[in-house]
C-alpha cells in the first residue's frame, strides 16, 4: 500500500533572491533526501502511514547536512496524495516550515 507526498519548496520573498541563486532545495522523507526545484512540486511515492517530512536547502558546492529543516509528521493514506508547501521565514536562517497546500475555493 502506498501514497504520494508532494512538497513545493519556496523561499521567502525577502531572501529568495539570495537562496534561489546560491542554494538548492531538497525534501527529506524519513531521513532520505530527494532533490527539489524552487517553486516546483517534488513528488515522492511512500508507504502508507506516518511519515517524517522536512524541507530545506543546501548551499551549492557543499555537502553539509540539509539546512533549515523543521520536520513534521504527516499521515499518508493508501492511494492518497498529501500536498504540502514549505517556505522559510524572513531571515535566511529561519527554517522551512511545512503546511498543507491551499486549495482554491469554488466560486
Amino acid at each position: 500500500m502506498s501514497g504520494v507526498v508532494e512538497v513545493t519548496v519556496r523561499a521567502h520573498w525577502i531572501n529568495g533572491w539570495f537562496l534561489e541563486s546560491l542554494a538548492r532545495p531538497a525534501v527529506e522523507i524519513d531521513g532520505v533526501e530527494h532533490p527539489a526545484v524552487w517553486g516546483a512540486p517534488c513528488r515522492v511515492e511512500v508507504e502508507s502511514g506516518a511519515r517524517r517530512v522536512a524541507a530545506g536547502a543546501r548551499y551549492r558546492g557543499t555537502s553539509t547536512r540539509l539546512l533549515g529543516r523543521a520536520p513534521r509528521l504527516v499521515a499518508v493514506g493508501d492511494g492518497e496524495t498529501v500536498r504540502l508547501h514549505a517556505r522559510n521565514g524572513l531571515l535566511n536562517s529561519d527554517p522551512f516550515k511545512l503546511a498543507p497546500e491551499r486549495t482554491p475555493k469554488n466560486p
